[in-house]
Order: C-alpha cells, then structure tokens, then sequence
C-alpha cells in the first residue's frame, strides 16, 4: 500500500477524522481531504482548523488539502499573492516552477503525454515538453466541452477511461452519461488529439 492516497473529506468533521485515523492504520502512503462541502467553509482560519484536526488524526502520515473551489464551493485564498496561482492543468508550468509531482484527474486519461512532457522537461527539451502541454490543454478543453452537456466533467472522464479499456460504469443522477451520438462525437475528437 505505500502508494495509495486516500481521500478521507466527507459531509461531516466526525467522519473525515475517523477516515483518516482507519486510512493511518491501513499504512497508507498519505490522506487528502476536501473541506466540507455540504456547509461550505467560508474563512482561511476555519479552513486551517479544520485541516489541522483532520490532519491530527492520521498523525504519521502526510496529509495534502485538495484545492478544488469549482467542485466544493470553498474558495479560500491559498495565498496572499493572486498572481502566485497556477491554472488548472498547468503541469509544464508548475515543473518549471520547482514543483515535483501534481495530482489531477486527467493524468489518468493522458498518462503518456504527462509522462513524455516529464521526460521532455528533465532532457531541457522546453519545444517538445510544451508541444505535449498543448496536446493535455487540447484534451482537457474537450473533456469540459462535453461534459457541460452532461453535468460536470466526470461523465466525459467515465467515457474516457472506458475508451482507454477500463469500463467504470456510468455516472449516477443529477449527472447523465454521454449519449451514444454525443459519446461516439467526442471519441472521434479526442482520437484526433492523441
């Protein structure tokens, strides 16, 4: 297990200190959480504590705050300077930047372009590394293209992991796959980017 990251936010403060404490005695290599999202967090201060209480409760293992305001509503400031954020999908960028690893959904879509433009990047190749960064924002603008008729980008995302062989299932209401017309269309695009 020294591998899985678990996320372990939930609805309540309660359930997330308890599933960080069962992911610690699991031997996890590290938790994530999201703040709650059915009463969102409004401050830094409450973001910060309640961070720090969950983060308390798996104290040998690293903890990581998953950021993701479009999702949960919360969107506190992580940082005094606007201008020191990182777009979504930004992998080229934040590398350059000194970053050493990023978590995102798309990796799981795309895994050979991020590994290529990784490779790319240590060889100092910046021409070949930002040709594959274009190709990952080319991906992604389809993915939200698609998934703004269908609720969000998790149903583009089931598609995809289907299309790469990894059939997921469908989505669950309010959310709706793509339909068979919509699917086969987005297939085609995303053929012509990879």
């Amino acid at each position: 297990m020294s591998k899985i990251l678990v996320q372990v936010g939930g609805t309540t403060l309660r359930d997330s200190i308890a599933l960080a404490r069962h992911a610690e005695s699991e031997g996890v290599a590290a938790i994530s959480s999201l703040p709650p999202i059915y009463f969102p967090i409004s401050t830094m201060g409450d973001l910060v504590e309640y961070c720090r209480q969950v983060a308390a409760a798996a104290p040998s293992t690293p903890f990581y705050y998953y950021h993701i305001p479009a999702m949960t509503r919360v969107n506190c400031k992580t940082s005094s300077h606007p201008e020191s954020g990182l777009a979504v999908g930004q992998l080229m960028a934040a590398v350059v930047l000194g970053a050493d690893g990023a978590i995102g959904s798309t990796y799981n879509h795309m895994a050979g372009t991020f590994h290529r433009l990784l490779a790319l990047l240590s060889q100092s190749d910046l021409p070949g590394a930002l040709a594959e960064q274009h190709r990952s924002q080319d991906f992604v603008q389809q993915l939200y293209r698609y998934g703004a008729k269908t609720g969000g980008s998790l149903p583009t995302g089931k598609a995809v992991m289907s299309f790469v062989g990894c059939d997921v299932g469908p989505v669950r209401p309010p959310l709706r796959s793509l339909q068979p017309d919509e699917r086969s269309e987005f297939y085609e695009r995303l053929k012509t980017i990879s």
